[in-house]
């Protein structure tokens, strides 16, 4: 018993010091430029998987190349002029590029003028995966409809995402890959996305927006296929901005509800506006809102007349800042920014876009506003006695509505410092001659300056 105990002993020390070749090491005895040309033969991921195994190799594996841009295609913006003549992408560019440049790769932009098909894309999420890809941009505009899918399950690395006319939903066969409704979407430290012209659902937006909770930055550009719009419980973010579906797609949308505490820059256009809007984010310190078109069904669940509207279920006193596009000729939007002013008690600076406004669908019959109906509710308005600071009227065109409002303001605002109105291009005489006379206005506050701007 004794001498196997023995023996058991000396094999252990024996495997230990390295083997019996008389306890030397061969591979730690290489010297580090060695050593590092092993690591760089081997794939990323295991290079990085060598660092755990002793202080000296996580040391060579932090001294890994980082790879800092690969771009593949000529972006979609660019001028024609840099497209060569003859010049055609070709698919093996992509692994010809990562093959060229190896390392951990820092980001990567791919821009085909054809479509690939869904095995190819696998193939190149797969590849970016191993190389630990930190920021990707894919560009399918030339041509759309292509099933991005893989991206979302595979780059677990990513910070940084934007894709740009592509499929996310379910139906595709990589999606179905994937248990509903909860999608598994494997990049969970997702910092910044950027979706633009992208076929959405439902259950595949509930996905990212549950499993990426270190979203800090949302842009969502002309997506469509979705019909909410639920954002719960996005503790970290603090930009969202929502732009214009296309207008074939216009009635899926018809709800927009976001819980962001910490959200402080909101950019909501919608046309026209969906059924429902609520918006939980107190510390919101820059809203840009369009308001183009108000449809008889959407009004009363949009914007209430009675009350204060849903999509200011939550006072914002730390708003400072509000961008609005409003037909300011049409009642229901003219009350709209009424009921917005008085509730917005903090707010400082204020740029009014003017605009002209769509014809109103049949059976709507949109009052003209009379400024008297709406006085009392500005006189109730904090902000435009004691906090209002700078105020911009742009598409200004001399109707009697503007022109009491911008004389209004100036002859309230007491900490006002600065007004431009800026004269629409179409504006007629008696416009100009409206403008001008608000110089005249006897102003709450001596360090006002009025100024009156003509477009070119």
């Amino acid at each position: 018993m004794r001498r196997r105990i023995k023996r058991v002993r000396a094999a252990a020390e024996d495997k230990r010091d390295g083997g019996g070749d008389g306890g030397v090491d061969r591979l730690s005895d290489l010297p580090d430029d060695l050593l590092l040309e092993v690591i760089l033969s081997l794939q990323t991921k295991e290079a990085v998987r060598a660092g755990a195994l002793s202080q000296r190799w996580r040391q060579l594996s932090a001294m890994l190349p980082v790879v800092g841009h690969i771009l593949v295609g000529i972006p979609y913006a660019a001028k024609p002029t840099k497209r060569q003549p003859g010049w055609t992408f070709d698919f093996e560019q992509v692994d010809r590029a990562l093959a060229a440049r190896p390392g951990l790769l820092s980001s990567c932009e791919i821009v085909p003028d054809v479509a690939p098909d869904a095995r190819l894309i696998r193939r190149w999420a797969e590849a970016l995966a191993c190389r630990g890809v930190r920021e990707l941009t894919l560009d399918f505009r030339r041509d759309p409809n292509v099933d991005a899918s893989p991206v979302l399950f595979l780059c677990r690395s990513l910070v940084r995402l934007e894709l740009h006319g592509c499929r996310l939903v379910p139906d595709s066969p990589e999606m179905l890959r994937f248990p509903p409704p909860l999608l598994s979407v494997g990049c969970l430290g997702l910092t910044h996305l950027k979706l633009g012209d992208v076929e959405l659902c439902d259950d595949t937006f509930l996905g990212i927006t549950t499993a990426c909770l270190l979203l800090e930055r949302m842009e969502l550009l002309c997506c469509y296929g979705f019909k909410w719009f639920r954002l719960d419980g996005a503790h970290r973010l603090r930009s969202l901005t929502f732009q214009y579906p296309p207008e074939t797609h216009l009635d899926e949308l018809q709800m927009i509800d976001v819980d962001a505490p910490n959200l402080e820059a909101l950019d909501l256009r919608t046309l026209p506006p969906p059924i429902g809007i609520r918006i939980f984010a107190p510390k919101l310190r820059s809203v840009h809102l369009s308001l183009p078109r108000i449809r008889r069904r959407c009004f009363p669940t949009c914007l209430s007349v009675d009350r204060v509207p849903e999509s200011l279920n939550s006072p914002f006193l730390m708003l400072k800042r509000l961008y609005i596009n409003v037909a300011l000729k049409y009642e229901r939007q003219a009350l709209c920014l009424a009921v917005l002013l008085q509730q917005f008690t903090s707010l400082e600076q204020l740029n009014l876009f003017i605009i002209k406004g769509d014809v109103p669908c049949a059976g709507a019959a949109l009052s003209q506003p009379e400024f008297k109906d709406h006085q009392w509710r500005l006189e109730e308005a904090g902000c435009l006695r004691d906090r209002l600071q700078m105020v911009t009227i742009s598409g200004f065109t001399g109707e009697f509505y503007e022109t009491c409002l911008a004389g209004f303001i100036l002859m309230v605002a007491r900490a006002l410092k600065k007004m431009t109105v800026s004269l629409n291009s179409k504006c007629s005489n008696s416009g100009k001659n409206a403008a001008h006379s608000l110089a005249n206005l006897k102003r709450a506050s001596s360090m006002a300056k009025f100024r009156v701007k003509t477009s070119r």
